[in-house]
């Protein structure tokens, strides 16, 4: 009878023991990382910004941890998708170009996983940037966040579930992805005139208590629950007339919304929500169509003869012409 054996035959018959051509492998791997990390190395740019080095690989895809690449480039500038060094304090300043092309995008995800998950403090953007990608910096600890007049979008969940308190957003802006703000502790916030968009639920769970609209030349949106107050009822919203859409679910817990009359020539549609508390609507001969129903108490107010007055007719609530 044949003695058995624990191991691995090769091609002519030769038994290799398992636990040998493990620890071979082992012992190869630890020899080889060195070389292939110092090779790695020699093809990477480090790019001198003050307290940071940022490593930009030549090959435009980093595959070491940490280090910074550029996700797109084109004439325009660089889209960073991920860089390296958050300082002890957490804090991070963003270069102003990589590569000899100025730094115009975040990426999405930039910053939102692996070791800058829940790192980062504070973040300086360079006058160049143009556009943050979703949940670029979702799930991370800035108490402070301001803006580039360069900055033309934000994107979905960019700065979700962090502890902003001050927030200023900046002339130039245009695009306010859905969530972008959401599970923050924002008490005031100005929407600049640019703005043209704002998504779903963009500051949603964010404290806020104090809410000015600038008013634009553009037509803009508001899209569903994007704003809710957080004020016991005694702060009064006014949306400027540039605004073609409200969506339901907005401003709730307001003392009264103000919806001004339509600039851009174009017809208002509001979407009401009957559990969304407002005490009193103020709006125009511009508002011509309202979907759903408005919270039971709350007053309407319009011209005499308008839309709103049918539709406070319609669905049982007070009317004051004004």
């Amino acid at each position: 009878m044949k003695e058995k054996t624990n191991g691995l035959m090769n091609k002519y018959g030769v038994m290799f023991p398992v636990l040998g051509s493990f620890a071979l492998v082992i012992v190869l791997t630890i020899l080889f990382i060195p070389f292939r990390l110092a090779a790695k190395k020699d093809l990477n740019l480090t790019i001198d910004a003050g307290k940071q080095g940022y490593t930009v690989d030549d090959s435009s895809s980093a595959t070491e941890t940490g280090a910074g690449s550029i996700g797109e480039s084109s004439e325009d500038g660089v889209v960073i998708s991920q860089f390296a060094n958050v300082d002890d304090s957490g804090n991070i300043v963003i270069p102003g170009t990589l590569k000899e092309k100025p730094v115009v995008g975040i990426a999405n995800q930039a910053f939102m996983t692996g070791m800058f998950a829940n790192t980062i403090e504070s973040v300086v953007f360079p006058e160049t940037l143009q556009t943050i990608g979703d949940e670029a910096f979702y799930g991370q600890k800035l108490k402070s966040v301001s803006f580039p007049d360069s900055v033309k979008s934000i994107g979905n969940k960019a700065f979700g579930s962090n502890e902003i308190e001050e927030l200023s957003l900046n002339e130039g802006l245009e695009y306010i992805g859905e969530l972008a703000f959401e599970r923050n502790h924002i008490t005031s916030v100005t929407i600049p005139s640019t703005v043209t968009f704002i998504g779903k639920s963009a500051f949603a769970q964010s404290n806020i208590q104090n809410l000015v609209f600038k008013e634009g030349t553009e037509p803009a949106t508001i899209e569903k629950a994007a704003f809710r107050i957080e004020s016991n009822g005694d702060n009064d919203v006014v949306v400027p007339g540039n605004y073609v859409s409200i969506g339901s679910g907005n401003f709730y817990n307001a003392h009264s919304l103000t919806w001004e009359e339509s600039t851009t020539g174009q017809d208002q549609k509001y979407y009401a929500d009957s559990s969304t508390k407002i005490d009193e609507f103020h709006g125009s001969s511009t508002i011509t169509e309202i979907e759903g129903k408005m919270y039971r108490s709350t007053v309407i107010y319009g011209p005499k003869g308008s839309y709103l007055e049918q539709y406070a007719n319609e669905i049982g609530n007070e009317f004051i012409p004004e």
